[in-house]
């Protein structure tokens, strides 16, 4: 029970981290979103390498290869070394294909870019898979007991010096599999929930992210002529960011509650913002850096 409840938790801690993920892909394009969107790809990075070091530092000792072999002679039995030393073909890879994805993970996350932008989410959900498999399958291994079971029978063998009585048992504990199985499943599919839902917004993402990053820069420049200049306007007319949104997009600068506001409103044909009625809505943004969506019943204006 102790096993699974461990399984549980780490289950729970990699679903905080997915709805992390879900979150911050909002606000990526701003520096603390960023910071934090950075932070959660070098975590994967870490556990990958911590895995892969963990697994490698375990090859050279071979310690239940060790206790296997001691176990056996001290009973007087026949030692199979190839036996006792084959190695699964599949984790090795299993733990390098993490390290690789997460490397590349924490590599795509600064490259812009709407294609880009699904290849983080693919590696995410591609990362969030091999966790839950790991994570699943070293909690039942730890609930068998092998390696505990296995040295308490080496110490009792060299006690007794090959006992006539009925060797100790060595073999590791019955345990089902299933509970183990029925909460790496529903992480698995939570997984693939997360990541489609991701992929499926994308694109909506990207395009408020983008325009979030311009309208940002463009307060940034309209605050610097207003308050040094005397500009009331907005010098936004030859940026690479708004020639792609022309059309989509009309920006505005006003005077609103003592502060400037720059305003981002949908044109009247499109629907930029995807609730399905175009020209309807906008984003506000204030010279606290605070982003506000405006709509057809709350101060919506358009330029």
């Amino acid at each position: 029970m102790g096993k699974v409840l461990t399984l549980a938790w780490w289950l729970l801690l990699l679903a905080s981290m997915q709805v992390s993920a879900r979150i911050l892909d909002g606000f990526r394009f701003l520096g603390w979103g960023a910071f934090g969107y950075s932070v959660l790809k070098a975590l994967y990075l870490a556990f990958a390498a911590v895995l892969l070091i963990r697994y490698r530092s375990f090859r050279r000792q071979r310690a239940y290869e060790g206790l296997a072999e001691s176990y056996q002679r001290v009973a007087g039995k026949e030692y199979d070394t190839a036996a006792s030393r084959r190695d699964s073909r599949l984790n090795p890879f299993l733990h390098w294909l993490l390290v690789v994805l997460a490397a590349l993970d924490v590599a795509m996350a600064w490259v812009p870019g709407l294609i880009a932008f699904r290849v983080t989410i693919a590696l995410d959900a591609a990362i969030w898979l091999l966790i839950v498999r790991w994570v699943a399958r070293a909690c039942w291994l730890g609930s068998r007991g092998a390696r505990e079971r296995l040295k308490a029978a080496v110490d009792d063998a060299r006690s007794r010096s090959r006992p006539t009585d009925p060797e100790p048992v060595a073999a590791p504990k019955r345990v089902s599999p299933v509970p183990f199985a029925i909460l790496g499943a529903t992480a698995l599919a939570l997984s693939l929930g997360i990541g489609l839902r991701r992929w499926a917004d994308s694109d909506h993402v990207f395009r408020i992210g983008e325009l979030e990053t311009c309208m940002d820069a463009g307060m940034r420049d309209a605050a610097a002529g207003f308050y040094q200049e005397g500009e009331a306007h907005v010098g936004l007319a030859d940026e690479a960011c708004v020639r792609r949104l022309a059309g989509q997009v009309e920006f505005s600068l006003d005077w609103s509650g003592g502060e400037l506001r720059l305003r981002a409103a949908e044109s009247p044909a499109s629907d930029f913002f995807g609730n399905g009625t175009p020209g309807d809505e906008g984003l506000a943004l204030d010279g606290n850096a605070f982003f506000r969506r405006t709509g057809a019943g709350d101060g919506f204006k358009r330029p």
